[in-house]
C-alpha cells in the first residue's frame, strides 16, 4: 500500500521538493505520456494472460495493481494539462499583436524551403530557430522575401563547428533596428536576448537536455532563464529541453520567472513537441514560448504538418495581444 501511495504522489505531483529535477523523476516527467500508455497496456495484456492461469493469477493482479494505478494517474495528468488544446484567452480583433513562430531544425535538418514555406503559410513577426546556422537562416529570410515577407536574421553560437550550438532569430520589419545583445545566458548552448528601441525584448533559447551527467547545468539553464524573463514585455521561445512541470519549480504558481507559459495558458502542455516520430499524445512538450504580463495569448499552436520535414521538433507558433494596444 505504501508503495502505491508513493507512486501515486510522483506521478501527479513531482514538483514539491523540486523531484522533478533529479535523475529518474525528471526523465520519468518528461516521457508520462508514453510511459504511461505503456504501462497500461502491459498492464492489461499481464491480465489477459493471467486469466486462464488461476495458480498465477494473483501475483499477477498484486504486480499489476501498483503499475495501472501509475499509468492511470499519469494518463489523467496528460489529459488534464491538455492534448486537443484549448485556444486563448484573449480576442485579437483591433489590437496590436505579436506573432511568434519557434521551431528547432535539428541541426539545420530542415531545408529553407520548407522553413519558408511554413513562414508563408502562418506570417509571423518573429522567428526562433534553435540548432540553426546563418547560412540556413540567411537562405530562409531570402526565400520568404520572395513570398513577400521581409525577415532579417540574426545568429549566435557558443562554438562555430558544432551547428547544434547555434540559434538564429529573423525578425520582421517593425523590429528592423533589433539585434542580438548581452551575454549569453544559458551554459553550454545558444540562448541570448535581442533588443531594440523599443520595450520588447525577445529571448532566443536553447538549453541543455537533462543527461544524466548535465542534470545540474541542465537546472542551472534553467533557473538562468527564468531569470532572464521577468519583465512585462518579455518573450522567450525555443527549445527548453523541459516539460511544463520541469518549469513550475523556476516561478510563482503558474510561472517561469514572471513569464506564462503559452502552452498551458491554452491548455496545450500534453501536445508533444518531441519527437516528430511518435504521435502527439505520445509525445513530450519541450519547446515553448513565454511571454510576461504586458501580452495576453490569443491563440498556440503545434504544428504537425512538417512532421517529415527533417526535423525531430514540432514547430509551434503563439499570438500575442499587446496589453493597452
Amino acid at each position: 500500500m505504501v508503495l502505491i501511495l508513493v507512486q501515486f504522489y510522483i506521478a501527479y505531483w513531482p514538483n514539491p521538493f523540486n523531484l522533478v529535477g533529479f535523475i529518474g523523476v525528471a526523465h520519468w516527467t518528461a516521457l508520462r505520456p508514453a510511459v504511461a500508455f505503456i504501462l497500461i497496456v502491459v498492464s492489461l495484456v499481464l491480465v489477459l494472460l493471467s486469466l486462464p492461469l488461476v495458480p498465477v493469477r494473483k501475483i499477477v493482479n498484486v504486480l499489476v495493481l501498483p503499475m495501472l494505478i501509475f499509468g492511470l494517474v499519469s494518463a489523467y495528468v496528460v489529459f488534464d494539462q491538455g492534448i486537443l488544446g484549448g485556444g486563448g484567452t484573449s480576442e485579437v480583433a483591433g489590437k496590436k499583436t505579436i506573432k511568434i513562430l519557434s521551431w528547432n531544425l535539428h541541426a539545420d535538418g530542415v531545408p529553407a524551403s520548407e522553413v519558408a514555406s511554413l513562414i508563408a503559410e502562418t506570417k509571423p513577426d518573429v522567428v526562433i530557430l534553435p540548432e540553426t546556422t546563418d547560412q540556413l537562416a540567411n537562405q530562409i529570410s531570402s526565400l520568404s522575401a520572395q513570398e513577400g515577407i521581409t525577415l532579417r536574421a540574426h545568429t549566435r553560437t557558443t562554438e562555430l563547428t558544432s551547428v547544434a550550438k547555434h540559434t538564429s532569430i529573423l525578425l520582421g520589419t517593425a523590429f528592423a533596428d533589433y539585434s542580438p545583445s548581452g551575454p549569453n545566458i544559458t551554459n553550454r548552448l545558444s540562448s541570448y536576448a535581442t533588443t531594440g528601441s523599443g520595450d520588447f525584448t525577445f529571448y532566443a533559447v536553447h538549453a541543455i537536455a537533462p543527461m544524466p551527467n548535465l542534470m545540474d547545468e541542465w537546472q542551472n539553464d534553467l533557473e538562468m532563464l527564468a531569470t532572464a524573463c521577468n519583465s512585462p514585455y518579455a518573450i522567450m521561445a525555443g527549445d527548453l529541453n523541459a516539460v511544463y512541470d520541469h518549469l513550475r519549480p523556476h516561478g510563482k504558481e503558474s510561472t517561469f520567472g514572471n513569464c506564462k507559459d503559452a502552452g498551458y495558458e491554452s491548455h496545450s502542455v500534453g501536445i508533444g513537441t518531441w519527437p516528430t516520430s511518435v504521435p502527439t499524445f505520445l509525445g513530450s512538450s519541450i519547446d515553448h514560448i513565454l511571454y510576461g504580463s504586458g501580452f495576453e495569448l490569443s491563440e498556440y499552436q503545434v504544428i504537425t504538418d512538417f512532421d517529415s520535414a527533417g526535423s525531430d521538433h514540432r514547430p509551434i507558433t503563439a499570438t500575442l495581444v499587446i496589453v493597452g494596444e
